[in-house]
């Protein structure tokens, strides 16, 4: 429960949020604000709510998404599964649940007038002159994908949970001395010479008989070994190989622009000006001065407090205002305003002061992009009915080269290439189709068979393994210069050991670093003050020697090998933490201990309201909708 509650702070909603609403509710994750309430769609019972398998889903698209560009955009959901990203996504939403029926229970809401007033003050909601800008805030939820309800519902929920949530977690005070300790631990550099013996810098020595470097052959035979290849034909079809054939006649895309005309048509759209007040008497008040025929800006400043550049809305059409306020914006004639309208912001009064009536686009301005969409839609049309009718063909029983034939689809050949589509060589055999599913389907095939035709998101691909060529030792003979070299870089990575290792015992010995190091050819280096946590590249040793270093005394000695060879370090000073001139880091070691021990007490504080509320979790369901192909 505790790893859902401090991750809950990642999800989609708090990121959009960002830097808006710093209140104590930030840590919590967003579920969806509807439920469906049908047995077979329910991941988790919390208490009387339910979790619905939809919105566990989301919330798990969204923690995947999250997360994918750290895996370099390649993480899939099954990987995220076994991550445990699931699970977690679920807690995510348990603990959200159970903190929304324990603020119920004791009866915390928030009004609107705070909730309204809230809003008003997020940064990303104000235009540049740091008033609340409507149009803004209406664009912004738009662009997440929220509506303005489904945001004041979200928001006002979050409100009530960081409310109970401060009152269980609040200030716990850390104890002086635990912190002083972590920043000791934490902060507390050394500093080490290193003796290093470089395996490149070793003597060669002199190859030995032949019989030798057979034996070395056989005795590292997966470095000589080639790896099983295969020879295979390859059946992909694309919508890119239907493309020409699926060209529109002149005559087809004029009757789409004939169909689709409003499509190519710039809406109509009005300049508008908006009063917004907190309560109806203000914006009858306001309505009734207009009535008179003063000026909106006049009336708004003074009756609203919005300066003219506030109660610009700027240029618009419908799809920029909700419902409520589009109809009778753009029901009114030009310089009309309405009459006060209630929204969930509050009361409106608008005016317009200009309109630009809707325009078409011209045949000849969208008839290339008129073209390319059908063609691209016969082509998927056409891609459909060809990929369906082969994997009929070879489901039936046909091999997949009498598919080919029967439908005029040209195979490719590929091979020998091995199981990471690279040739004999070594080399990465070029223009692979689908490599990562090709390669799977290829090295999944029985020689002489015919893979499962498979559907991708742009066709379709199917392989038959011609030749299957086993992996086997390749003989001494043919790689006997690279068995030599071999040898000799294994040969002198034992030089450098023994040399260092040699070099540590007469560091324990007592002897001097510098006649050590000139004694046995080793060069010197020191590295910089450095922490625990400090990078290899900042200090050059490996993590062994760290961590032995920081066991050492002034004087001491230990040995690790190396990629280059081996090393060793002898710790030359210890630099304790400066607390009195760290103040800063000090004061954030407090607040993560703190923010850490209010965690804990809100994990053990879950738990209580989950032995209270009752938690029921529906695996079979979830692994059912989550197991779907």
């Amino acid at each position: 429960m505790l790893e859902a509650l401090h991750n809950a702070s990642k999800t989609w909603v708090v990121k959009i949020l960002l830097a808006l609403l710093i209140v104590s509710f930030a840590a919590w994750g967003v579920g969806d604000v509807f439920k469906r309430v049908t047995s077979d769609n329910t991941a988790a019972d919390v208490g009387d709510n339910i979790i619905t398998i939809q919105e566990l889903a989301k919330n798990f698209d969204r923690e995947v998404k999250r997360l994918r560009p750290l895996f370099g955009n390649k993480l899939t959901n099954e990987q995220a599964r076994q991550m445990g990203l699931l699970d977690r996504s679920l807690e995510q939403l348990v603990a959200r649940n159970l903190i929304e029926l324990e603020a119920k229970r004791l009866g915390l809401s928030v009004g609107d007038g705070e909730l309204q007033q809230m809003i008003r003050s997020i940064p990303a909601f104000q235009g540049e002159n740091g008033v609340f800008d409507k149009n803004l805030y209406l664009s912004t939820l738009g662009d997440n994908n929220m509506s303005e309800q489904d945001f004041l519902k979200l928001l006002r929920g979050d409100v009530v949970r960081g409310q109970l949530l401060s009152a269980i977690s609040g200030a716990v005070p850390v104890p002086n001395v635990l912190v002083n300790e972590v920043f000791a631990h934490r902060h507390e550099k050394r500093v080490a010479d290193m003796l290093v013996a470089e395996a490149a810098s070793m003597t060669a020595p002199a190859l030995p008989a032949d019989s030798v470097l057979a034996e070395f052959h056989k005795a590292n035979a997966a470095q000589f070994t080639q790896p099983e290849t295969r020879q295979i034909l390859v059946l992909h079809v694309t919508l890119d190989n239907l493309a020409q054939e699926a060209k529109p006649s002149d005559a087809d895309v004029e009757e789409a622009y004939r169909v689709r005309v409003a499509e190519f048509a710039e809406p109509e759209k009005r300049v508008v000006l908006q009063m917004l007040f907190d309560n109806a008497d203000k914006a009858k008040a306001a309505s009734a001065r207009l009535d008179k025929g003063e000026s909106f800006v006049k009336v708004a400043k003074e009756e609203a407090g919005m300066d003219e550049p506030s109660t610009l809305l700027g240029r618009i059409d419908r799809r920029d205002l909700p419902a409520e306020l589009s109809s009778p914006v753009f029901s009114l004639p030009k310089d009309g305003v309405t009459a006060p309208i209630k929204s969930p912001m509050g009361w409106h009064l608008l005016k317009v002061t200009g309109i630009n009536p809707s325009t078409a686009k011209p045949f000849q301005d969208v008839k290339e992009q008129i073209a390319a969409e059908l063609a691209q839609e016969n082509a998927g049309k056409a891609l459909s009915t060809l990929s369906a009718q082969i994997v009929d063909e070879v489901a039936g029983g046909s091999h997949i080269e009498e598919a080919a034939k029967k439908f005029n689809v040209k195979l490719a050949y590929f091979g020998p290439l091995d199981a990471r589509g690279r040739d004999m060589t070594g080399a990465p055999v070029k223009k692979l189709p689908v490599p990562n599913k090709l390669l799977e389907l290829a090295f999944s095939t029985q020689e002489g068979a015919d893979s499962q035709v498979i559907e991708l998101d742009d066709g379709i691909l199917g392989v038959k393994v011609e030749k299957v060529i086993p992996a086997a030792l390749k003989p001494f003979a043919e790689v006997q210069g690279q068995v030599k070299t071999l040898w000799q870089e294994s040969e002198r990575r034992k030089m450098a050991v023994d040399r260092a290792q040699k070099a540590l015992e007469r560091l324990k010995a007592g002897a001097a670093l510098g006649s050590v190091a000139q004694e046995l050819g080793l060069k010197i280096k020191s590295t910089p003050p450095f922490t625990r946590d400090s990078q290899p590249n900042e200090h050059g040793l490996p993590p062994k020697l760290v961590a032995d270093m920081f066991k050492a005394k002034p004087g001491d000695a230990a040995m690790s090998i190396t990629q280059e060879g081996a090393m060793v370090a002898r710790l030359g000073k210890i630099v304790a933490a400066d607390i009195k001139n760290n103040a800063d880091l000090r004061t954030e070691i407090a607040q993560g201990l703190e923010q850490g021990l209010s965690a804990d007490l809100i994990d053990q504080y879950t738990s209580a309201l989950a032995a209270r509320y009752g938690v029921k979790k529906h695996e079979k369901t979830i692994n059912s909708y989550f197991d779907r192909p």
